[in-house]
């Protein structure tokens, strides 16, 4: 039974991975340190960032709400944009070679495990 539980927990870890490790585009694609010097210069607005990663916390609750059958999943819903972009803006200063969409999945999972 034990050994039922992990599989199901890794399982169910790994399903959650592969969605970061989709197609990305726009800011997704970049990685943190790009981000960084693009919002640093200019060339993508901190409103352009904040839509791009609402689009991908909408495309993560509807591939979650499916893939758990619960329906209707809004892990983020409860903050505005910039509260978002700021979570995942401090994950990419931690890690700068990281990808974004990366960073975005992982403020993504903390949030569903904190249901909000």
């Amino acid at each position: 039974m034990r050994c039922l539980m992990i599989l199901i927990a890794t399982l169910s870890l790994n399903a959650h991975v592969h969605a970061a490790e989709g197609y990305v585009s726009g800011a997704g694609k970049l990685d943190c340190k790009s981000l960084h010097g693009e919002l640093k210069q200019q060339t993508m607005s901190e409103v352009a960032f904040q839509q791009w990663l609402l689009g991908y916390f909408s495309g993560s609750n509807v591939a979650y709400g499916q893939r758990s059958k619960r329906g209707d999943v809004n892990t983020g819903a409860t903050l505005l944009p910039g509260a978002l972009a700021e979570r995942v803006l401090a994950k990419c200063s931690a890690q700068p070679d990281q990808q974004v969409s990366k960073a975005a999945d992982e403020v993504y999972s903390e949030l569903r495990q904190m249901n909000q």
